[in-house]
Parts: C-alpha cells; sequence; structure tokens
C-alpha cells in the first residue's frame, strides 16, 4: 500500500510540474531527478541515494573507468599508466633497436642511438624503476642460450648505469628460448625471438 502510495504522488507531481505555469517555473530536467527522488523514498525519509563504489583494480588512485592502464599500477599524471604514451612508444621503439655482435654480448654501435633515449626517458622518471630482459631463439644448445641471453641483458643495464641511470633502479635477467614471441620455424620468427625487452613498473 504504501509504495502504491508513493506512486500515486510520484504521478500527481509529475502532472503539476508537466502543466504550463510549472513548465515555466522550474526547467523539464529537474522533473525526472524529482520523480526518482519520489519513488525511491529518498525526500521522504531525508536519506541520501547510495555511494556508488568506485573500483581501482591495481589501487594507483586513478578509478577503473579513467584509467587507461586499470592492472597496472601508475600515477595520476599518465592517466594510471605508468609513462605516457610516447614515452611507452620511445622505449618498446628503442628496446627494438639493440644489436649485438653474433653469438656475443657486445653491443653494436648503431644501438647507442636508441639506448641513449632509454636512458633519457628512465633518468626523468625516478619513480620507475626498469628491468632489462634479454631473449634468444632456439638455435644452438638451450644452455647457453640461457647465458647469452643473461650476459645481453647485462650488458644493456651497463650501459644504462654509464650513462646516467641509477644502479638501484634498474636491473637485468636472461630468459634464453624460454618466452618465444613468434615461431622458431622460420628465419623471420627467429629473428623477432632475438631481442631486448625493457620493462618498467612503478616503485612500491
Amino acid at each position: 500500500m504504501k509504495n502504491v502510495t508513493k506512486l500515486v504522488v510520484a504521478y500527481f507531481i509529475g502532472a503539476m510540474f508537466m502543466s504550463k505555469t510549472a513548465s515555466a517555473q522550474l526547467p523539464g530536467s529537474l522533473i525526472p531527478i524529482l520523480l526518482l527522488k519520489h519513488e525511491t523514498g529518498y525526500w521522504a525519509t531525508g536519506e541520501e541515494a547510495p555511494a556508488v563504489a568506485v573500483v581501482d583494480t591495481d589501487g594507483d588512485g586513478v578509478p577503473d573507468s579513467k584509467d587507461k592502464c586499470p592492472e597496472i599500477k601508475g600515477s595520476v599524471a599518465n592517466n594510471g599508466c605508468i609513462l605516457s604514451e610516447k614515452e611507452l612508444a620511445t622505449i618498446k621503439e628503442a628496446s627494438s633497436h639493440i644489436y649485438f655482435e653474433s653469438g656475443s654480448a657486445k653491443i653494436k654501435e648503431e644501438s647507442y642511438k636508441d639506448l641513449d633515449k632509454l636512458v633519457k626517458v628512465l633518468k626523468s622518471h625516478p619513480e620507475v624503476k626498469a628491468k632489462v630482459e634479454g631473449h634468444t631463439d632456439s638455435s644452438g644448445n638451450a644452455e647457453k642460450n640461457l647465458q647469452l641471453s643473461k650476459d645481453r641483458a647485462a650488458a644493456v643495464l651497463k650501459y644504462l648505469v654509464e650513462h646516467g641511470e641509477k644502479p638501484d633502479h634498474v636491473s637485468s635477467e636472461g630468459y634464453g628460448i624460454t618466452k618465444p614471441i613468434a615461431s622458431n620455424d622460420t628465419k623471420e620468427g627467429k629473428a623477432k625471438n632475438r631481442r631486448v625487452e625493457v620493462i618498467v613498473s612503478m616503485f612500491k
């Protein structure tokens, strides 16, 4: 009975507000709000509508609804991402242009320009730490490939530190043949698997 009464009152008020006199005194856009409050009973009890829960999966202070990287802890300045889209693109692009002598951890000089770009981005963000990951294709001995990947990642780390990155802001690890991103059955696939990746994250 109580709900029926509320409904009748709501429709009565709605009809009143739709009259020419009321419409002239009150914006029409408020009518649905008034009806909703009458039908839900918030006006009758003086209670406010319950707050909508804010979801922040990664706990970085940016709600998921506005977070461009909702599962990776980032910063408010970068819309929930660790770095700006441009900086992340720079890291990815530079990482793909790090080359070594065949079967060696010696970095080719043609890689220096892109390594310097990495240093510049990392030095400008002391709140960010980086991990250099080395990978190889499946050619040859798996154990030797693992060591080669570790040595190459360490060589990149050494370059970054020697050119200004703080030693405690960067680490390295090698994974050998265990994390391919393409098929090792083709020349092109093997080329993609022989790589160094720089992974960034926020300090806790």
